[in-house]
């Protein structure tokens, strides 16, 4: 098995104004590996995708790709990584 994940998110979190949407998110997925997000409404599914997709801004932590620290800050710097979403 494959000793690094393809995709790491650490400590992530994101806020609206006051709203803290994202509370510390550690997430990761290996290469070929088919992932299905699953929670509650309001959980932060969307919104921690929607910044693995580079839709929107991270407001802390850290996102890895083939262990290497990565920026993600637009939808074709997410694609040029190789991180496509299906909604």
């Amino acid at each position: 098995m494959e000793k690094k994940p393809f995709l790491r998110t650490e400590n992530i979190h994101k806020f609206y104004g006051s709203v803290h949407a994202l509370k510390g998110v550690d997430f990761e997925v290996r290469s070929n590996e088919i992932v299905g997000l699953i929670g509650d409404n309001g959980a932060g599914k969307s919104t921690l995708v929607e910044i693995i997709a580079g839709s929107i801004p991270k407001s802390k932590g850290k996102i890895f790709v083939k262990g290497k620290e990565v920026d993600i800050p637009s939808v074709k710097a997410a694609r040029d990584l190789g991180i496509e979403m299906v909604y």
